[in-house]
């Protein structure tokens, strides 16, 4: 089985790729979905988030406010440091025994944001990195989210940079275009990847 890290910088257009995969039959681990399920209301996890972080980032149902927590650790580094040492090792387990369930396909995408500068690179055989120029990225994040130019600038300063990313990257899917050319470039690969698996 070939594992695929699917990765980019935040609006590049990950999920949309993900999305892509699974429709055409490619199992997709999620590293974000993980994490979500892993701080769902009543679990350990969410517990030790917030006796590391204090009652104010639990919302009144229970769950955690990740937009609150999200914009505090991005703006004090040495805390998103500690958040990412509660919840790293978790998530690399979870995608690790997800993986071990999968053995018998072709090949797994396993999505996960921060691949390089987590330095998940070690659970994947191959980078695939989804890139866009930073004035669509702005533009998406904008569009998308309820966050201000300023932190989405934030965000991206600390990701890692595009030259690194491509550094790193054995494919890459460029999404500057329409959804029609990027649907074009993961079909393709989907064979790409295929083949590899049969080698």
């Amino acid at each position: 089985m070939l594992t695929v890290g699917l990765t980019g910088g935040i609006g590049c257009g990950k999920s949309v790729v993900a999305q892509m995969f699974a429709a055409i039959g490619t199992p997709v681990i999620d590293a974000d979905q993980i994490g979500h399920q892993l701080v769902a209301p009543g679990s350990r996890l969410l517990d030790e988030v917030i006796a590391s972080f204090g009652e104010t980032y639990r919302q009144s149902d229970g769950s955690l406010d990740r937009k609150k927590l999200a914009r505090f650790v991005f703006e004090h580094p040495e805390q998103k440091a500690k958040l990412e040492a509660i919840m790293h090792p978790a998530i690399r387990e979870n995608i690790r025994r997800q993986l071990e369930s999968m053995k018998s396909e072709a090949y797994v995408i396993v999505a996960i944001p921060l691949l390089i500068e987590t330095g998940y690179t070690g659970l994947v055989d191959r980078v695939l990195v989804v890139d866009c120029d930073e004035e669509n990225q702005l533009r998406r994040v904008l569009a998308r989210d309820d966050r201000d130019e300023a932190q989405v600038r934030l965000i991206m300063q600390h990701q890692v940079s595009r030259n690194e990313r491509m550094r790193h990257a054995d494919e890459v899917l460029k999404n500057n275009n329409d959804l029609a050319s990027l649907q074009t470039q993961v079909e393709n690969l989907h064979e790409y990847y295929k083949n590899m698996s049969r080698i």
